[in-house]
């Protein structure tokens, strides 16, 4: 039987290295620096960058999909209009990082740390991000249609225009949370405190 050869770039020092547009799917770079490198429109489905360390870098318009990105440090990065469709960054360190428009259907978030992100118009459908920390986060206009929040922090967040239906809310933190025009037909808040929140404005049909 014939094994698949993976390109392996683990614990490798490529901090600002310019690899824009460079072709590494399913390539391995767990463990490597690659803080305020250029990565735009970098190819990296199905790759592995496990406990990578990318604060500060560039990753626009990168393919991601599927991609293994457990508990990377992914802040201050730029990821406007990175597809990463089910890809895996459970416990992964986004904090001010800017997904705006970007793609992240069925991907995995649980208990990443995404307070104060930008994700304005992303894309997060069916994605799985109990307990995950968006405090302060950007969602306007983000469509977040049957994902599961179940846990997480929105305090303070930033929800205008987005699409909630269908979510599960249960026991999230909404304390400050903007919702202005937000959908949130068949939202779960089931042992959600929303006492503090003002709901006036929001779409509950």
């Amino acid at each position: 039987m014939t094994t698949a050869w993976r390109l392996d770039l683990s614990k490798l020092n490529l901090r600002g290295a310019n690899l824009a547009g460079c072709h590494l799917n399913g390539a391995t770079l767990d463990d490597s620096t690659l803080a305020e490198a250029n990565m735009v429109d970098i190819h990296l489905n199905d790759a592995s960058l496990r406990r990578a360390t990318l604060r500060g870098a560039t990753l626009e318009g990168g393919r991601l999909k599927r991609a293994s990105i457990q508990r990377a440090d992914l802040r201050e990065a730029n990821l406007d209009s990175t597809v990463l469709v089910e890809a895996n960054l459970r416990q992964v360190n986004l904090r001010k990082a800017s997904l705006a428009n970007a793609v992240l259907d069925g991907a995995f978030l649980s208990e990443a740390d995404m307070a104060q992100a930008r994700l304005s118009v992303a894309s997060l459908t069916r994605a799985f991000m109990d307990y995950c920390d968006l405090t302060g986060a950007d969602l306007t206009g983000a469509n977040v249609e049957g994902t599961d929040l179940t846990g997480a922090s929105l305090a303070g967040a930033d929800l205008t225009g987005a699409n909630l239906a269908g979510t599960c809310l249960r026991g999230a933190e909404l304390t400050g949370a903007i919702l202005i025009y937000a959908d949130l037909t068949d939202v779960d808040l089931t042992a959600t405190d929303t006492r503090e929140v003002d709901l006036s404005r929001a779409i509950r049909s």
